[in-house]
């Protein structure tokens, strides 16, 4: 905790949270209120996914209303459901969750279409990203033998398709609308036939007609209506329907910074079922002046190991500062002025790392036609390796580099992608959270990855061998000595990391030059917070306000992470609460409760990367916050809890701000008084007589801040003494005053207000 007394300090706080669009009203509102291309919630109001092992418990079924299911597998059962209202959430979802049946329960976190806005065409070339891809004339590359050997199909989740543009209809096979079912997969938004027309377009390249059109396909597959009304449940409903449909690759031109168990457990069924998915990168968001608020990381599921995620190039080639970045990202393809279909016949242009992923989607086409036999790693290996590099051999802004359909098409797949990579100079860049396949070519090979870790906490590392043997896996911290593990196959090892960059050596201990691949993962868990373990009201840690701004700086560093805080109010004020958060990762929900109060107050009206607040216009005593997640979700990042707390000051002796207005000193009284702004003044009067001696002046101010200013002028006003008092101390002043009038000023320092004191004329 720190506390801001200086007041340019806190004006720059302001200003800087300005920026960043965290401002609230009076009222609590955010500055999202006023952005309506941006919702309010990430998720559908009281609607949760929840996966079962075996049979469902009857006691659950009922808390809620089954909304939809998917088909039980025989071991496992997932469904969407809608609580009850008169059932209390928050200890719903704690008993739930914690259910040894159950495999996961969140909430059916919104996704949403990656719409970035049209642009201004480039009248030179009206399919300017096909010869940038190196897809004029990608059908020219395949090899005769693999003509019209294999059908391949690509699954588009979406909105739907323009079932009758002509460009289309020769690619497309019969789909399924899941968000209505059994109605038809037409697209009445445009987003999804824009995707396929890249798909298209990249087939026929820049060839009259398609000779391969009757073999690679477009499937249809219906998952939101408007764009903005998709869902977590659906679209994985979407993507389990496309390999059951036997689709060879999905295209996702959609999603959300959330991450979802339940669009990991679909992607990781594509995987088993040998099928490739391709997902959009995702644009950045605005505020409502046109601000860039967050372009890192990734959208999900785009950021998913077995995901092949894609951002986007502008027009010279280079990173488009919309196209979102960060740990995932594989390649970039254009994304600017990319001319596609649209409803109704004719074409668009249009921009968004949504049509930079079906550039990929139709490029891992290409290789299934070539390669039927070959896994979802292998297609995502082969284009990671034959991508056009950027600045290095691979980056959080532009992964591999800019997918290259030729190369991709023409040259043979190595095994080992990373290579060479066994010294210091070509250790490999390697993303955060995710996996490799690589092969150990013999006792001799080292292979080196660098990983960047964005703050203090434990590195997860996991070593899967195909092969029985061992390895050694050596890890080296910044500058520190290295240090050496004996990995088996299927073992993880934890090591505690600061922020920075971490070098992980991998190398066999079997003799000989035996090739071993092998898989290696990375995952990341933040370390916990200085204020832990605060998982309960019970053990909340304590906080002291004080004048002007508290800040307690937090994390979600696992999942189902509740932070509480016992807030000592020291007395009467205006107190507002922020809770800021500074990754679209992180959804705040925040509550606050009286003590002594049945029932608190939960606030969660913003959207993922946006801040709660809540104001109280008076209060004092002690108060219960408490912080978590919506999604329950780990965060690597913090958030920040700002309290910000102005004292409402009583003075019954107001108005005296001059001498003419000097409130009146009776004999052994105190006064309690309070400056309660810059250059306000109180002033006081008193008499001296022949009779009475004024002993001492008793002098107390409230806290350890500048002193006040106190001045004791005679009749005529001339300075007869004057002192400063600061701190809780009280302090006592025998003054020699001979009879007469007198006055006291007491005034706080120019730049200072809020402070009580208590002043006491001593006689006998």
């Amino acid at each position: 905790m720190k506390l801001l007394n200086n007041r340019w300090l806190a004006f720059f706080l302001i200003s800087f949270m300005a920026v960043l669009g965290m401002i609230v009203s009076p009222e609590g509102k955010t500055d999202q209120d006023y952005n309506p291309s941006v919702p309010l919630k990430s998720y559908e109001e009281k609607q949760w996914v929840i996966k079962w092992k075996g049979r469902v418990d009857p006691e659950f079924l009922e808390t809620v209303e089954v909304m939809n299911q998917q088909p039980a597998d025989g071991s496992t059962q997932t469904l969407l459901v809608r609580l009850d209202n008169k059932v209390e959430e928050e200890g719903w979802v704690k008993r739930w969750s914690a259910h040894r049946n159950v495999l996961f329960l969140e909430p059916n976190h919104k996704y949403k279409v990656e719409e970035r806005g049209q642009r201004v065409p480039d009248p030179r070339s009206k399919t300017n990203f096909l010869p940038r891809i190196g897809a004029e004339h990608a059908f020219e590359y395949l090899p005769h033998d693999a003509r019209y050997k294999q059908e391949i199909t690509v699954a588009v989740v979406d909105t739907g398709v323009d079932l009758s543009h002509s460009f289309l209809k020769p690619y497309l096979v019969p789909g399924v609308n899941i968000k209505s079912t059994g109605e038809s997969t037409q697209d009445r938004m445009g987003h999804g036939t824009q995707v396929a027309g890249v798909l298209a377009s990249v087939w026929r390249g820049t060839a009259k007609q398609d000779p391969y059109k009757d073999t690679f396909h477009i499937m249809p597959i219906k998952v939101m209506d408007d764009g903005k009304d998709g869902d977590v449940f659906h679209t994985a409903e979407g993507i389990r329907k496309a390999i059951e449909r036997r689709a060879d690759v999905i295209v996702l031109s959609q999603g959300s910074w959330t991450y979802s168990d339940t669009i990991a457990d679909a992607c990781q069924a594509a995987e088993k079922a040998g099928v490739v998915v391709v997902g959009a990168a995702g644009n950045a968001m605005h505020d409502e002046e046109g601000n860039i608020l967050y372009s890192y990381p990734l959208y999900y599921p785009a950021a998913l190991p077995t995901v092949l995620g894609v951002g986007s190039v502008n027009e010279q080639g280079k990173h488009e500062i919309t196209s979102n970045y960060g740990p995932g990202i594989d390649v970039v393809a254009p994304g600017e002025s990319i001319r596609s279909t649209k409803l109704e016949g004719g074409y668009v242009y249009d921009s968004g790392t949504s049509f930079a992923a079906p550039q990929v989607a139709a490029g891992a086409a290409l290789i299934l036609k070539m390669y039927p036999d070959w896994s979802p790693e292998q297609v995502r290996n082969l284009i990671r390796q034959t991508a056009t590099p950027m600045e290095e051999r691979w980056n959080e802004a532009d992964g591999f580099g800019i997918f290259n359909i030729r190369d991709a098409l023409t040259k043979t797949l190595v095994e080992d992608i990373f290579e060479p990579n066994n010294t210091e100079d070509t250790v490999m860049p390697l993303s955060l959270d995710q996996q490799v396949t690589a092969v150990l070519a013999g006792e001799e090979d080292v292979d080196g990855f660098r990983i960047d870790v964005p703050n203090e906490g434990t590195l997860k590392l996991s070593m899967d061998h195909i092969s029985p043997a061992l390895s050694r896996v050596t890890v080296k911290i910044g500058d520190s000595e290295e240090k050496s593990y004996r990995v088996e196959s299927k073992r993880t090892i934890y090591v505690t990391v600061p922020r920075g960059s971490v070098q992980v050596k991998i190398s066999s201990l079997e003799k000989g030059d035996r090739q071993t691949p092998y898989t290696f993962s990375n995952s990341f868990q933040p370390m916990p917070d200085q204020y832990e373990n605060n998982d309960y009201q019970w053990n909340a840690y304590q906080v002291e306000v004080v004048d002007a701004y508290t800040v307690i700086k937090g994390s979600f560093h696992k999942n189902q992470d509740v932070d509480w805080y016992q807030v000592e109010i020291p007395r009467t004020g205006k107190l507002t609460i922020h809770a800021n958060v500074f990754t679209p990762r992180a959804d705040p929900v925040l509550y606050v409760q009286r003590e002594g109060g049945a029932k608190g107050i939960k606030v969660d009206e913003a959207s993922y990367g946006r801040d709660e607040t809540y104001q109280f216009k008076e209060v004092d005593g002690t108060l219960h916050l408490r912080i978590s997640d919506y999604g329950a979700n780990q965060v690597a990042g913090t958030y920040q809890l700002l309290l910000e707390y102005e004292p409402i000051l009583e003075d019954e002796y107001e108005p005296n701000n001059h001498s003419k207005q000097a409130a009146p000193l009776k004999a052994n009284e105190e006064v309690v008084g309070a400056v309660d702004y810059p250059f306000d003044v109180d002033w006081y009067e008193f008499e001296v007589s022949d009779r009475q001696e004024l002993s001492t002046i008793y002098f107390k101010t409230d806290g350890e801040k500048a002193p006040l200013s106190v001045i004791i002028y005679d009749q005529r006003l001339d300075t007869v003494m004057q002192w400063k008092w600061k701190g809780e101390k009280r302090e006592k002043l025998k003054p020699a005053l001979s009879p007469g009038k007198y006055y006291i000023r007491v005034r706080p320092p120019d730049d200072q207000s809020g402070r009580n004191y208590r002043l006491r004329m001593g006689w006998r």
